[in-house]
């Protein structure tokens, strides 16, 4: 059974961690396994001949260990059915506890074919990194070799609704959000993905790049409520945590690579720099890795008829579609190449239709309200715009369309296409209630 295992040092902030754990395992229908490593005090060797000395320290803070674990694992089985419906699944909950150092200590608990997890507590931004004894974060970062999810003090123990997966635009990882889309699919939560470049998107090798990845993931990953964002920005890091700060994600994913010099965002001083600086779950996924463990048993479907995604502009209403395959069968894994257009200084892509309108509709009205803002000098912009703009503004993206839409594409399971536009000669009559309102406006 799948398994995600919590280290564990007995501090408020690790049992905080552990409840953040249990409510995931419950989503994906995973066991837990509460993991301590203890370490024997090292001034006590065997060079000195005090033999019966370190016997007897390591048996005593092993059975201290032990104890604490198992009040630990009743502690948390107690919260766990006050807080759950009697129908509800409860995750099965044992501990584990070996001596050394966690990052070597790591290995042994990863012999575990069932883990697909581990989970430790951080300090938040700006605290200190230590979390688990003689420990940090960027040593834990580089021994593991499973997934790791590195939980802050406060982050609230709730359903994950928005995942924000920070990219480099390296094809390698869409394995890794498709893993991520598994766990995104047991909340029903959207995943953004980010690509901070201190490229301008408008360069034409970075739209290469930025195509060729979205090909790849709209192929691969069958899960449909993804969308992707660039932001230029000189200083990654940065660039980063203002995007975070901005969109207010639930969990941040990264992948954490060696240094090498093609490694822009993911090299290990990118990753646990950011492990420093992000107050926010963070989930670090080791770089190679042969099996990208699943959270799901039944993930989403990897290969559809769908292989379209959405493009809006900024300032632009209009939801362009971009076509991965020519919108034919998808019969070779490198389909041909789909030119972006050149000059946007902003964009955003999405899988999903519905999420494409509302992100036009919001930048529409952004933009209207900022014609507003500048009185006279902006009104013949505004009056232009809405011209321009007017079948969008008043009939496609109303709210009334925008829920039309969405609810047909939920209702095909293989993604059939279906064209966003209405024709304004046969509109119910709340939209030409709407379109009058409007325009008495």
């Amino acid at each position: 059974m799948k398994t995600i295992a919590i280290l564990t040092d007995f501090s408020e902030r690790s049992v905080h961690a552990a409840r953040y754990a249990l409510h995931m395992a419950q989503k994906i229908n995973a066991s837990v396994l509460v993991f301590n490593a203890f370490s024997v005090p090292a001034d006590r060797t065997l060079a000195t001949g005090q033999i019966t000395p370190v016997l007897h320290s390591y048996k005593g803070m092993r059975q201290d260990a032990e104890h604490r674990l198992k009040n630990l694992c009743a502690q948390l089985e107690q919260e766990l059915r006050s807080e759950s419906k009697a129908e509800d699944a409860l995750p099965a909950i044992s501990w584990q506890c070996e001596e050394g150092p966690v990052t070597a200590a790591l290995l042994l608990l990863e012999q575990n074919k069932e883990l697909v997890l581990l989970v430790a507590a951080t300090h938040n931004a700006g605290a200190s990194r230590s979390f688990i004894p003689g420990n940090h974060c960027r040593a834990l970062i580089d021994a593991a070799r499973l997934p790791l999810l590195l939980v802050p003090d406060h982050a609230p123990v709730a359903d994950l609704d928005k995942i924000t997966f920070a990219t480099d635009l390296n094809r390698g990882d869409i394995g890794y959000i498709n893993a991520v889309a598994g766990l995104a699919e047991a909340f029903n939560a959207y995943i953004t993905i980010v690509n901070v470049d201190p490229e301008e998107p408008s360069d034409t090798e970075h739209n290469q790049r930025v195509n060729a990845f979205m090909q790849d993931m709209v192929l691969q990953v069958g899960y449909r409520h993804i969308c992707y964002r660039n932001f230029p920005d000189r200083r990654v890091n940065k660039g980063l945590t203002a995007v975070l700060e901005k969109d207010q994600p639930d969990l941040l994913v990264m992948v954490h690579r060696q240094v090498q010099a093609s490694d822009l965002l993911f090299s290990s001083s990118h990753t646990q720099n950011l492990a420093d600086q992000v107050a926010l779950p963070l989930l670090v996924y080791p770089f190679p890795m042969a099996d990208i463990p699943t959270f799901l048993d039944k993930p989403g479907k990897t290969g559809h008829g769908y292989y379209r995604y959405f493009r809006v502009d900024q300032k632009d209403t209009t939801v362009r579609v971009i076509s991965a395959n020519d919108l034919q069968a998808w019969r070779s894994k490198s389909p041909g190449a789909v030119t972006l257009q050149p000059g946007a200084e902003k964009y955003w892509l999405f899988t999903d239709i519905g999420r494409a309108m509302e992100k036009a509709k919001a930048g529409a009205r952004a933009y209207i309200e900022g014609l507003i803002a500048r009185g006279e000098e902006g009104r013949p912009e505004l009056l232009q715009y809405r011209m321009d703009h007017y079948e969008d503004l008043n009939i496609n993206l109303i709210e009334a369309n925008i829920e039309k839409v969405k609810r047909e594409m939920q209702s095909h399971s293989d993604f059939v296409y279906k064209p966003y536009k209405i024709n304004p000669n046969n509109i119910s009559d709340d939209y030409k209630r709407n379109l009058r309102l409007y325009a008495g406006s």
